[in-house]
């Protein structure tokens, strides 16, 4: 497959994976929409920098993120890669604070670089969250799973995980792993429905991937067809100039064996 073609699949490769969340009805909050603010979330969802592939340069960007008064945030790094350090020292950076400022204590390091998978949870219904990136280069950024929870015992409407924190229902079998302990998705049939689409998940998934795959396939076959009719177009008109090019001369057959008659 030619260069173009696998930079436009990765692309798209790219594009799939920052969309299955908003396919799955997970809420996703891209920290540059909502720089030097504070937002009210429910429930759980996904915390990226921005909804581009790259985060951008230049950001000195504070996000609060609060839930109900009694409720805990529980934050799951699964995805974190910024860019590297320079002589020892972060220059884009990630750090999140217990609490609804920067001045409350820091429950993570300044992150940067690429750092394994890990979880911390909050001691109150805030945190906060301090994105900084200098003027040059960047990386492909973080996925952060946030979920509000309390303590067991649970309510009606929650589900008890099995280390005891208690998450809203709805969160069930929903391929995420929300408790943290990923007990919410353990009793599940994946091949079950989703809720309110009617379509198996694994389904959805499917569908995505046949039809990007049909696309690239359908891109790289126009293409080559286009290329090889310009290229017999070409070879066509050059064989037609050649033919009707050759003018009579001297050395021409019909002149030689002319010459030689009257001779």
């Amino acid at each position: 497959m030619p260069s173009n073609d696998k930079a436009v699949t990765l692309s798209l490769a790219f594009l799939i994976f920052a969309l299955l969340p908003e396919i799955y009805g997970l809420h996703v909050v891209y920290l540059t929409d909502y720089c030097n603010t504070s937002i009210a979330v429910t429930t759980a969802g996904l915390i990226e920098p921005d909804a581009s592939l790259y985060y951008p340069s230049n950001l000195d960007c504070t996000v609060t993120l609060s839930v109900h008064s009694s409720s805990k945030i529980l934050l799951q790094f699964y995805r974190f890669f910024l860019e590297e350090k320079v002589n020892g020292a972060c220059v884009d950076s990630l750090t999140v604070y217990d609490g609804a400022e920067e001045s409350s204590p820091a429950v993570t390091e300044s992150l940067c670089g690429r750092v394994d998978a890990f979880e911390v949870e909050s001691t109150g219904s805030n945190v906060t969250f301090v994105l900084q990136t200098d003027s040059e280069g960047s990386n492909s950024g973080f996925g952060i799973f946030y979920t509000e929870f309390v303590n067991s015992p649970c309510s009606v409407d929650q589900f008890e995980c099995n280390n005891s924190r208690c998450i809203d229902s709805s969160l069930v079998c929903d391929t995420y792993n929300m408790c943290g302990d990923d007990s919410d998705e353990s009793n599940c049939d994946t091949g079950g429905p989703i809720e309110d689409t009617g379509l198996p998940l694994i389904a959805i998934v499917g569908v995505v991937v046949v039809a990007v795959c049909l696309l690239v396939f359908l891109y790289a076959a126009v293409k080559a067809a286009i290329n090889k009719h310009k290229s017999k177009k070409l070879m066509d008109q050059l064989l037609k100039e050649m033919q009707t090019s050759v003018t009579a001369n001297q050395f021409t057959d019909e002149d030689f064996w002319g010459s030689e008659k009257n001779d």
